[in-house]
């Protein structure tokens, strides 16, 4: 064999062991957990799909959905099978059902509100949040058999105008909050006051419910005129 094939040779299975051995290593990271596959249908359920005309958006069956305030409707889903949304007019209708018993979804639904927003939901949990750069909004918030929380971390959540109705055993829970006018209409369900502000408050409720408010919103509290009976 001549002198120039046998460096060609040798060249050739340096690369090859060489690429060998980072494959091995490569793999090796993979099965310690170090890399995770590339799946782009992953990648596509994580962007956020907006929704321009919506003013209603409707909640069923969510067991994880996270609020927060932008400037549209905005949503997005973390698994692409657990969930169907649909825009009929300008409401968006969110369902999450299980493949297997059609029970409510357990994974979780990112969900943008605009400015004087109405949600709806059933038997699903509402967690509303802060997001960065956010303006003050007003919202309107319907519940039934489903709960709401309200929280924020260092900053509190900011609200204008919150008209909250809860019915059938529904719950809300308020964390870190500050909101200038509090509406709340309570029908066999509960209230929870932990942390935060509320500057007006007015509540109405029937006998079934349960409220527990902070002891400097006790002052400001008002009866709404129409009751539950």
């Amino acid at each position: 064999m001549k002198k120039s094939n046998k460096i060609l040779l040798g060249g050739f299975v340096a690369a090859l062991l060489l690429l060998t051995a980072v494959h091995l290593t490569l793999y090796a990271k993979y099965r310690s957990g170090d890399y995770t596959t590339y799946n782009p249908d992953e990648l596509q359920s994580m962007v956020m799909q907006s929704f321009p005309h919506v003013k209603f958006v409707s909640v069923r069956n969510v067991e994880q959905a996270t609020v927060s305030f932008g400037d549209s409707v905005q949503v997005r889903k973390s698994d692409d099978e657990t969930f169907t949304y649909v825009q009929r007019g300008d409401t968006l209708h969110i369902s999450g059902i299980d493949s297997l018993n059609r029970q409510r979804s357990w994974s979780e639904v990112i969900l943008n509100l605009p400015r004087n927003a109405a949600v709806q939901a059933y038997n699903s949990t509402l967690s509303f949040t802060d997001r960065k750069g956010a303006l003050k909004n007003d919202a309107f918030v319907y519940l039934e058999k489903s709960k709401a929380h309200f929280f924020s971390g260092d900053e509190p959540l900011r609200l204008g105008t919150l008209k909250l109705i809860a019915t059938r055993n529904s719950g809300i829970t308020f964390d870190n909050t500050s909101i200038d006018d509090l509406h709340v209409s309570l029908s066999d369900s509960e209230l929870e006051d932990r942390k935060g502000s509320i500057s007006q408050l007015t509540i109405s409720t029937d006998s079934l419910s349960r409220i527990a408010l902070q002891a400097k919103h006790f002052s400001k509290a008002k009866s709404d005129t129409t009751h539950h009976e």
